[in-house]
């Protein structure tokens, strides 16, 4: 038996409710995703590798999609928790958790408490040739962004800079990191 779409969207918000007001916000978990769960990778695997380095207590959650789950489940890491991004459970992980890092956009139905969590979103390189987000002229402009509200954005030059501002209507912080962004042009 098989959800309607509506009704979905109806599970996942009352399963990100109910977790939080069960369990309460984490304060040691961090969920990662990378390209919508398609692999261990980029800039979230770095953070996840330095973060476990540096505080080897936090829990690390990874969110990764059914088909690419068997692929990545030999290459983790004994610390990482790997779990089905179309599960329940994975809503109910981001529900909890402290901080959410992602290098691609994130499901609009999600929320979060800016009070008590933290997204951060990395995007996946700022040096792309491609339109996103607002900056696609085909992209649906009625669909709020997700990352217009996230709480960093880290770019590595000042065209990435720019480009969460206008392709993603970002206006918060932006921490510039990386090698691209310490030359100077």
């Amino acid at each position: 038996m098989g959800y309607k779409p509506s009704e979905l969207r109806y599970l996942r918000k009352g399963i990100v409710r109910v977790s939080r007001a069960l369990r309460g916000i984490d304060p040691w978990k961090v969920v990662f995703s990378c390209f919508q769960g398609r692999n261990y990778g980029d800039n979230p695997r770095y953070i996840s590798e330095r973060l476990h380095e540096r505080c080897p207590e936090a829990k690390i959650v990874w969110l990764f999609r059914p088909d690419a789950m068997g692929k990545v489940r030999d290459r983790l890491p004994d610390y990482v928790v790997p779990v089905s991004m179309k599960s329940f459970r994975a809503y109910a992980e981001l529900a909890t958790a402290r901080v959410w890092v992602d290098n691609y956009t994130k499901n609009n139905l999600l929320t979060w408490d800016p009070d008590k969590q933290f997204y951060i979103q990395t995007w996946h390189g700022d040096r792309g040739f491609k339109r996103v987000g607002f900056d696609d002229e085909k992209s649906d402009r009625s669909v709020a962004r997700v990352e217009r509200r996230c709480a960093m954005m880290i770019a590595g030059s000042e065209f990435g800079r720019n480009t969460y501002r206008t392709a993603f209507g970002f206006q918060g912080e932006v921490l510039m990191d990386g090698v691209w962004a310490s030359r100077k042009a």
